[in-house]
């Protein structure tokens, strides 16, 4: 997966590396090959590709940290309210409700996340983007509602 998404970048890997900030190539070279990278070298390598650390782990199929899940799953809940409630708004109200959202307090976890089950789905891009909706707090309805 990494060679297509440097191919689709159009990027080398000493380009990558260097934009992952990384001092040894091989690194890179060895995932390229098959090694699975460690939490540190995917959380350089969603910085250098522009992507969503998490949407790597989900990716390369493997466990997502604590510190990249939801805080409070049950805000999920809510999330199509507010979509549904945003979509009317002009893109500068938009905008100031995303930034008003993203400054809210962040708050202590008191529960660890665990992703829904998603059967029948088992692997592959649907089972992937459902995964990285659930790290972003949206349950079935959240989806629904983003995608309008």
């Amino acid at each position: 997966m990494l060679a297509r998404l440097l191919d689709r970048r159009k990027l080398t890997v000493q380009e990558l590396a260097g934009r992952a900030g990384l001092t040894n190539v091989e690194e890179v070279r060895a995932v390229l090959a098959g090694e699975t990278p460690g939490e540190g070298l995917l959380r350089c390598f969603a910085t250098a590709l522009g992507f969503h650390a998490v949407d790597l782990f989900i990716l390369a199929g493997l466990e997502v940290p604590d510190d990249m899940a939801p805080l409070d799953t049950a805000a999920s809940r809510w999330v199509p309210y507010v979509v549904m409630d945003a979509v009317h708004l002009p893109a500068a109200g938009r905008r100031e409700l995303l930034k008003l959202i993203r400054g809210l307090p962040q708050e202590e976890r008191y529960s660890r996340f665990v992703p829904k089950r998603l059967a029948p789905l088992a692997g592959g891009p649907g089972s992937w983007a459902i995964r990285m909706l659930q790290y972003r707090n949206l349950d079935w309805m959240g989806m629904v509602a983003s995608s309008m």
